[in-house]
């Protein structure tokens, strides 16, 4: 499957993060959910905040109606995301965060959107930092199937304090 890959990407990902001293904000279609291996593992590494959970604002980005959707008997899904980390002298404060881009649109008679995934709209505004990042985590949090991801944690210097039985 992907999941090298998936290790891979995460894995140079968390990397220029962790070496990025200033405030971040990553967004895009990060291809997993809230509460995915790869969801706590790029979180606990660097330290990136889920702005859409930060204020209780998720909404799902990949529909089962839209007509781009090979698979609609999935059910709908968020995996596309506006993550922030405060920096060492700038903080980033999220104001708020909201689907676009979602309408379905006809076109010579044919249901039509702008794309597969709706798009995310963030509001970030800069304020002082609350606490200044550290480089890698000293907490990560993995589930014990995941093991690629682990081994790119501690590569990276991060310590592993826990390790919860999967669900």
């Amino acid at each position: 499957g992907y999941r090298p890959h998936r290790v891979a990407q995460l894995s140079q990902l968390a990397t220029v993060l962790c070496a990025v001293p200033e405030a971040v904000i990553v967004a895009g279609d990060l291809n997993f959910e809230e509460g995915d291996p790869e969801y706590l593992v790029l979180r606990g590494l660097t330290g990136m905040r889920d702005v859409a959970a930060e204020l209780d604002r998720r909404e799902p980005t990949v529909a089962d109606e839209n007509p781009y959707r090979p698979d609609r008997h999935l059910p709908s899904r968020r995996i596309d995301f506006v993550l922030v980390r405060d920096g060492a002298s700038q903080g980033l404060l999220p104001r708020s965060v909201r689907r676009v881009f979602d309408e379905t649109l006809e076109i010579h008679g044919r249901p039509r959107t702008y794309s597969d995934h709706a798009g995310v709209l963030g509001v970030v505004g800069l304020g002082a930092p609350d606490v200044a990042p550290s480089g890698a985590a000293e907490v990560v949090v993995a589930l014990p199937t995941f093991e690629p991801y682990l081994h790119a944690a501690k590569a990276m210097g991060a310590r592993i304090v826990s390790i919860l039985p999967w669900m």
